[in-house]
């Protein structure tokens, strides 16, 4: 839990994707390239340049499939792959689980602030009625609600930092 350069910039580039997430919807390569960059030159000049190259690779192992699956977006797996940069495979893990954990009580959390809660009810129940077959042909689909995950994955990064899962060490 000690506050490291290499935890500053994890923390900066967190602050910053869940902003520009918030505000655009995505989360920047301008962003996500230089903090990769950053963690692994800040790891070099630490002395242990294999911590960011690990967990940059872990990031990779992990969340690319999961991009390639679909199930994230581009800029979600750039931003672990910039946290693991800078604070290495262990710590990039530990991420992965809890924003596995945080994904829905967050979620539910930002949806509630944004006042979409309810439509994402409205979106389960259409979804519910096409798979069963009983929407009609003429139903139109509510609007998508969409989940901005910077916050969850930053929140994700900050218990991770703030936390050991026994697990893991």
């Amino acid at each position: 839990m000690e506050f490291t350069p290499q935890i500053g910039l994890m923390l900066a580039g967190c602050a910053i994707a869940s902003w520009t997430d918030a505000t655009t919807g995505k989360i920047l390569n301008v962003l996500t390239g230089p903090m990769i960059a950053a963690g692994l030159l800040v790891n070099m000049v630490a002395g242990d340049a294999t911590l960011g190259i690990y967990g940059f690779l872990a990031a990779t192992v992990i969340h690319m499939p999961l991009w390639f699956a679909n199930v994230e977006k581009g800029g979600d797996v750039k931003l672990l792959m910039g946290i693991g940069a800078c604070v290495g495979a262990y710590e990039l893990i530990e991420t992965t689980f809890w924003f596995a954990a945080l994904y829905l009580p967050v979620g539910i959390g930002v949806l509630i602030y944004r006042r979409r809660l309810g439509n994402l009810a409205k979106v389960g129940v259409h979804m519910a009625k096409k798979a069963t077959g009983t929407a009609g042909e003429d139903e139109e689909a509510p609007p998508a609600t969409v989940l901005w995950t910077g916050p969850v994955i930053s929140t994700a990064a900050v218990v991770a930092w703030l936390t050991d899962l026994p697990v893991l060490q």
